[in-house]
């Protein structure tokens, strides 16, 4: 039986690389499925598992060390925070008191 390509390697105009990983044929359509690249924080959240995994390993001494403090995970992308303008934070509260008047009752008294 020949082997079939799992993949490809694509470079970008940028001079970067984009791996395409195959996970077989689709039994309906008969096209080839690609896995999707995972996203920084999934990458991040899956790492963090893995090495708290670890960590308990060597103190029970079931490993002799964590490799996974080698690896080196994306940086988390800080976000900047878009807190609604005092316009728009005033027409909300005004709504709430006009249809709520549990959450009004305590600020009016």
């Amino acid at each position: 039986m020949a082997a079939t390509a799992r993949g490809h390697i694509e470079e970008l105009p940028s001079g970067s690389f984009r791996v395409h990983v195959y996970a077989g044929t689709d039994p309906v359509t008969g096209k080839r499925r690609r896995i999707k690249p995972m996203k920084p924080a999934t990458i991040l959240r899956i790492h963090s598992i893995i090495s708290s995994a670890l960590d308990l390993a060597v103190r029970y001494d079931w490993v002799s060390r964590n490799v996974a403090r080698n690896a080196s995970p994306p940086n988390p992308r800080k976000r900047e925070p878009n807190p609604p303008t005092p316009e728009q934070a005033a027409r909300l509260l005004n709504v709430v008191f006009a249809e709520d008047e549990e959450f009004r009752a305590p600020i009016s008294a």
